[in-house]
């Protein structure tokens, strides 16, 4: 195959579709058309022809979402990918859309536990997130949801029943419990987890 360079001027390119001919020689990385080239010490390869048909504007708008997107979009996208046991992502990332004026934020976390026995500055397992990023995987247990009043986190918990949230569902009525959790004080939130096994 003729590279783009060697091409005669009638023959028509399509400029959707791009193919990249990189030779990967010494420590190089860097962006070529779209595609991320990674240096030569972590690719053995010879030349390499990549084709890909893309589209640009997908492309783009693509990369624009993520981001652009907020926090808690990203923390939802987490919990939507989710499905262990009796936790089905998609379904409480849909619930939580329908419902989305009953809360403020919501987070799909594993909270380490501290060893009383042999205290640590590490919590115990509070690190699994971590260890198990390199298998794409967001290995938590416990959804928790903010919600702006206790009546909220009532209609809520009702939902989540209703709904089939898969777990167990706790309020959390303890307001002092709630505002040391939070970090703050005196803001009148309802707080709901549903913890998975």
């Amino acid at each position: 195959m003729r590279s783009a360079r060697n091409r005669s001027p009638d023959h028509a390119i399509n400029p959707r579709q791009e193919s990249i001919h990189c030779q990967v020689r010494g420590d190089f990385s860097g962006f070529s058309g779209g595609i991320w080239i990674e240096s030569a010490e972590r690719i053995q390869a010879e030349p390499v022809l990549l084709a890909r048909q893309l589209e640009k504007d997908e492309f783009m708008s693509e990369a624009h979402s993520l981001r652009d997107a907020s926090v808690q979009d990203l923390q939802l996208e987490l919990l939507r990918r989710t499905r262990f046991n009796a936790l089905d992502g998609e379904r409480v990332y849909s619930s939580l859309l329908r419902h989305r004026h009953l809360w403020l934020a919501a987070l799909l976390d594993r909270p380490g536990v501290p060893n009383y026995a042999s205290p640590s500055l590490l919590l115990t397992a509070g690190l699994i997130k971590l260890r198990d990023l390199p298998d794409n995987l967001w290995n938590a247990d416990t959804l928790f949801v903010l919600t702006p009043t206790a009546r909220a986190v009532g209609q809520l918990a009702k939902i989540a029943g209703e709904e089939d949230w898969g777990g167990e569902v706790q309020i959390h009525s303890d307001q002092e419990d709630i505002d040391s959790a939070l970090g703050s004080g005196r803001q009148g939130f309802g707080l709901l987890s549903v913890w998975r096994d």
